[in-house]
């Protein structure tokens, strides 16, 4: 009689999910990034480190090329493309600091490739939902069917 389930447990949360290949030990992205942050913690403190002083030092032009494929300028270029305003709320965004306006830059994580600049709160919410289609309609059908009025 066979005893294996065809669940895991979470390694990070402990939810059980169906895997998605041999191997799959977390629920989401979210879970599996969540874990890395806390086995890895100076590494974390190490790469925020390393982004403010390239910050502080004009060498944010290399960040972005190595972590987006694309330079500041272009990212600038991309602003001013979408009237410093967000993709998605079209609510207005900032190049400056780590404000709660600030342009984040939506790119694929698995390819690379840059789509366009995100408003925190877009970035966010598109990141908590997992990039998924399917989760992103039943959000907009769950908000139609309660009659949540948008804030913004």
């Amino acid at each position: 009689m066979c005893t294996s389930s065809p669940y895991n447990e979470c390694l990070h949360c402990g939810i059980s999910f169906t895997p998605v290949r041999k191997g799959h030990n977390y629920c989401a992205k979210k879970c599996a990034q969540k874990a890395c942050r806390t086995a890895n913690p100076e590494k974390q403190r190490a790469q925020k480190r390393a982004w403010y002083k390239a910050n502080r030092t004009g060498e944010l032009d290399k960040v972005f090329q190595r972590t987006y494929g694309i330079t500041l300028e272009e990212r600038n270029d991309m602003f001013a493309g979408q009237d410093g305003r967000c993709a998605i709320c079209d609510g207005h965004m900032t190049l400056e600091g780590r404000k709660k306006d600030s342009a984040h830059v939506d790119h694929c994580h698995t390819t690379g490739e840059v789509y366009s600049l995100l408003c925190n709160g877009c970035n966010t919410g598109l990141g908590s939902l997992g990039e998924n289609p399917v989760i992103l309609a039943k959000a907009i059908q769950y908000l139609t069917e309660t009659g949540k009025v948008p804030t913004r």
